[in-house]
């Protein structure tokens, strides 16, 4: 039970900094808070992951650690 309410948390976190307009934010979020599957979840979290906003290309604050990794994302 932990486990599903702890990736649930992480799934609600990349929701909010997700690329996703906000209707289907909503959605998302909406399906994650109804999910009793934990595998489901998982596969969610990974493709939030991939969904992230790009804070240096939108011009947001970002650290040094974001610029690396923005780096490594395009070589």
């Amino acid at each position: 039970m932990d486990d599903l309410y702890n990736k649930k948390e992480v799934a609600i976190k990349l929701i909010h900094t997700s690329c996703y307009d906000p209707i289907k934010r909503g959605e998302i979020e909406d399906w994650v808070n109804n999910c009793n599957d934990s595998n489901a979840l998982g596969l969610a979290i990974k493709k939030l992951q991939d969904n992230q906003l790009d804070l240096i290309a939108y011009g947001f604050n970002y650290t040094s650690k974001d610029i690396v990794d923005h780096i490594k994302k395009i070589i």
